[in-house]
């Protein structure tokens, strides 16, 4: 091949790539909106525990394996742009895995106001009666300083099914930052008809 036929087709692969990569992003950016879309129009889902809802705070959660994008210095997603992808076990109080949890987090902005790291989460978990998924803003320096974490839930399948709530989470004190891999998350479930 002549090197002016070697040039074109490089051309060619660069086009191809970046339109690959363009629509592999809007496909991203679409998926987003329209989970936030959904969840929005269930409104805020953080009805107080009555005749209609369902509590579980008898639960802990450990992560079990992640894998992060983005410079870190040890602490992942610890800048904005860097993301990682986790997967939980969850406990009952006894000790035995009831459920998992495979979630997405990314590091968003920095607030201006107090230069906290804000960071956007999607989850999908399984308990034994069925599944749901969770999403929401989190102001990850708050986190690490023992603020509770409260997510949105929709029901997707099960008895979960239809339902919305809250999935909310926090670190056991004293906090250690970045925790240890075996650290059990305190967790509580609402989730109301």
């Amino acid at each position: 091949m002549s090197p002016a036929g070697a040039d074109a087709a490089a051309a060619r692969r660069t086009r191809t790539g970046r339109r690959s990569l363009l629509a592999a992003s809007v496909l991203v950016a679409l998926c987003v909106i329209g989970s936030s879309l959904l969840f929005l129009s269930h409104g805020n889902a953080t009805a107080a525990a009555g005749t209609n809802c369902t509590v579980r705070d008898d639960l802990t959660e450990a992560t079990t394996d992640y894998h992060y994008v983005g410079g870190a210095d040890g602490i992942p997603v610890h800048g904005v742009g860097s993301s990682l992808t986790y997967y939980d076990n969850i406990y009952d109080a006894h000790g035995a895995v009831v459920g998992h949890t495979v979630g997405f987090v990314s590091a968003i902005y920095k607030r201006p106001s107090d230069g906290h790291l804000m960071t956007q989460y999607y989850e999908s978990v399984e308990l034994g009666d069925g599944t749901f998924s969770a999403s929401g803003i989190v102001d990850r320096y708050a986190m690490f300083g023992g603020a509770q974490v409260n997510l949105s839930i929709i029901g997707t399948s099960g008895s979960y099914i239809g339902q919305t709530g809250t999935r909310q989470w926090w670190f056991p004190q004293p906090i250690q930052n970045p925790p240890p891999q075996e650290t059990r998350l305190k967790l509580r479930l609402t989730l109301c008809r």
